[in-house]
């Protein structure tokens, strides 16, 4: 079962904050934060953590940069 949580969303640049905050740290403006709620489902988590593909990570030494 989905379980709602709320979430406080500048209405200015769209930072998120778990509780309201009087000024956004994202844009600096005062008063912009509204309420909304947001339904996670379970097992959302577990999806993102999965790596259909392996990916090899590369030396710094040997990228190229482009021009």
């Amino acid at each position: 079962m989905a379980k709602a949580k709320i979430v406080f969303v500048c209405q200015t640049c769209g930072y998120q904050a778990p509780k309201w905050l009087g000024r956004c740290p994202g844009c600096q403006q005062w008063n912009t934060f509204a309420e909304e709620r947001v339904i996670e489902e379970k097992g959302a988590e577990r999806d993102l953590l999965r790596l259909d593909t392996y990916v090899v990570a590369t030396a710094i030494t040997e990228i190229v940069p482009e021009e």
